[in-house]
């Protein structure tokens, strides 16, 4: 089976999307599929990865730009593989080609939606920015209209695109490489809690640097790894804080975290915008216990996943102090076998087949 990915980033960019399209490509190129993708950041010379000519996006140096508005090359190339299936994620300038790459091939597209734009206003300030997420909202919804399927991440996300009118959604969970990222000894670790992420606002970051300014003189440390717009306000909020027990390392590479989670005893994330949290669940598949806010998507019943109101720092930071060892085994032990059994690559490719094939048999 022929598959095109159309997206507006691809590994190996850091963030969410373009790490899960990295391995879902290699994981359908195993069962032997060819898996096309075409994206406005990546690697050139990987096998099948497409990139028009792009400048720099400049509130985020990682991301890219379209030079030209339209990418006839790419298009062409798309058009002339004849994929049999054609999946957009999210629902920007690259969906937007793949969409037209679909009609005029006379097929539906699916999409997966992994970034809800309305909850980056604040992280993102550009002129006429709150008319710019009005309209990127409104186009997205169009966009997701014209697929046959619309994936959700979770039945959170799922509720959210009913309400915005849409009908042909289906809960598909991400996954994480649960092979990959196996706990370390119980000897590595130490008392670190770990945020590993994109540096924004709607990240809830602050409330991090927040928590640590609360357990100064416990005898934890945070470490913070991340790329983003509110780095170097971050260095400072925490040298005029005299924060002294935080570590904000910015950019780490893919062993660099794995080597982070391994050394750290909680992984931390009171991010309000995300429709999954992938990192999340990383630090989960390697034993982690994580400390989420209540508006996480993903709802588990499970004491390896702990939902917190972030407006009460000193509440959570007594909960952590009182964590025993007891329950901090348990808890991790949990944490492991709850990305085994729900999230792992295997069952998501599973799923993923069975809705390519249903079109393909369409």
């Amino acid at each position: 089976m022929k598959i095109a990915y159309f997206s507006d980033t691809y590994y190996p960019t850091p963030d969410g999307v373009s790490t899960y399209l990295k391995d879902v490509k290699r994981g359908l190129e195993k069962r032997g599929h060819e898996v096309y993708i075409f994206s406005l950041t990546g690697d050139p010379h990987e096998k099948n990865v497409f990139i028009p000519r792009t400048v720099p996006f400049p509130p985020y140096d990682q991301y890219r730009m379209p030079l030209i508005p339209f990418p006839f090359r790419e298009f062409k190339t798309a058009v002339d593989i004849m994929p049999d299936v054609i999946h957009l994620h999210n629902a920007f300038y690259m969906s937007s080609v793949g969409y037209l790459v679909a009609r005029r091939l006379g097929k539906k597209p699916i999409s997966t939606f992994h970034t809800d734009i309305d909850k980056m206003r604040e992280s993102i300030r550009l002129p006429f920015s709150d008319l710019i997420f009005d309209l990127g909202k409104r186009y997205s919804i169009y966009l997701y209209r014209k697929c046959k399927f619309v994936l959700a991440p979770s039945c959170q996300v799922k509720a959210y695109l009913e309400r915005c009118g849409l009908k042909n959604i289906v809960t598909v969970p991400l996954f994480v490489d649960t092979d990959e990222l196996s706990p370390a000894k119980a000897s590595n670790k130490q008392d670190i809690i770990l945020y590993l992420g994109r540096l924004t606002k709607d990240k809830g970051v602050y409330r991090v640097l927040e928590l640590a300014n609360e357990m100064k003189g416990t005898g934890y440390k945070f470490i913070i790894a991340g790329v983003g717009p509110e780095l170097e306000r971050m260095k400072a909020y925490v040298k005029e804080n005299d924060i002294s027990n935080v570590n904000i390392l910015g950019y780490v590479k893919e062993d660099e975290k794995k080597q982070l989670m391994e050394v750290s005893k909680f992984f931390i994330y009171p991010s309000s915008a995300d429709t999954f949290g992938i990192s999340v669940f990383e630090a989960l598949s390697m034993g982690l216990p994580a400390i989420v806010s209540k508006e996480f998507p993903v709802k588990e019943d499970t004491n390896a996943i702990v939902y917190e109101d972030f407006s009460n720092i000193k509440h959570i930071a007594n909960k952590l102090l009182n964590i025993d060892q007891a329950t901090y085994s348990e808890m991790s032990t949990s944490a492991r076998t709850l990305a085994i059994s729900k999230y792992s690559i295997d069952r998501h490719i599973d799923q993923l087949l069975s809705l390519y094939m249903s079109l393909v048999d369409h």
